[in-house]
């Protein structure tokens, strides 16, 4: 039986639940609970992810890539930090 993954915001295309998925090729990327019927995702980088923070600018959770130089990246790809 496959556990339920914690919700990490609201889907930008449905209003589904964002949740962390991995694909066949065993990386990390968030996607719409409400597959197949929503195709909404969003794309990870390499490496080890810790979920942190919500962000200042929009809400929505940040990832920390944990690394030599950790960073946190904004889970939502139209947030305003990311224009920056």
């Amino acid at each position: 039986m496959r556990k339920k993954n914690k919700p990490l915001g609201k889907c930008l295309k449905c209003n589904g639940n964002l949740v962390m998925r991995k694909s066949k090729h065993d990386r990390k990327f968030i996607g719409c609970d409400n597959y197949p019927e929503c195709t909404f995702t969003i794309s990870l980088p390499k490496g080890r992810l810790k979920i942190s923070e919500k962000c200042k600018h929009c809400n929505y959770l940040t990832i920390t890539v944990q690394g030599m130089r950790p960073w946190k990246v904004c889970i939502n790809p139209e947030c305003p930090s990311k224009k920056q």
